[in-house]
């Protein structure tokens, strides 16, 4: 038996209420500035560590394979279409078809 607020399918509600309560009483608590200033580098070479790191991310998320859909980049030409031939030309062969069905999304081996 499961209660409606202890759904988790989307993301445990509960905790992200608690965690937003507490950002929120964190911020009206005006320590932001102070909290801001002791995460700040203590040395040059710490601050080189941060931004070494950074750099590491940034570099493996470029690489990272994304799934799904590429994005289009703006003002960037479509490439072209192979458009199909209404009727083959006399004397070459009948291209070959990959699967009866027109459903799109349906190969010869699903129905």
């Amino acid at each position: 038996m499961s209660k409606k607020h202890d759904v988790y399918g989307e993301g445990n509600y509960s905790a992200s209420r608690r965690y937003f309560q507490g950002v929120k009483k964190f911020v009206e608590s005006g320590r932001v500035d102070s909290a801001a200033r002791e995460a700040a580098p203590k040395s040059p070479a710490e601050a080189a560590e941060l931004s070494q790191a950074e750099q590491a991310g940034k570099e493996r998320a470029k690489g990272a394979t994304r799934k799904g859909p590429p994005i289009k980049e703006p003002g960037k030409p479509r490439p072209p279409v192979d458009e199909p031939q209404d009727e083959p030309a006399e004397g070459s062969p009948e291209p070959e078809q990959q699967g009866t069905s027109h459903r799109p999304g349906r190969g010869p081996d699903r129905d």
